[in-house]
């Protein structure tokens, strides 16, 4: 579990996540976002790795708004 974003900004919608996340495989990871403070949002996303590049994903939140992503990731050494 980690904490993420501004803990000295918690009467904004900015303030501070925490975040836990589980490798449900070595291809699949799920993971659950709660933000603390003036608006409580909370989200779950699963991550679906395609191949070396390529990766779905998909996100729903507790109001029922869902989206689902292809993600291209480009590494630079």
């Amino acid at each position: 579990m980690t904490v993420e974003g501004n803990l000295f900004r918690m009467n904004q919608s900015a303030g501070p996540q925490l975040v836990a996340s589980k490798r449900i495989s070595s291809r699949v990871e799920l993971t659950y976002s709660t933000t603390v403070g003036y608006i409580n949002d909370q989200s779950v996303r699963l991550d679906y790795l395609l191949s070396k590049y390529f990766s779905l994903e998909g996100q729903t939140d507790q109001r029922g708004r869902s989206s689902m992503n292809v993600k291209y990731r480009l590494r630079f050494k």
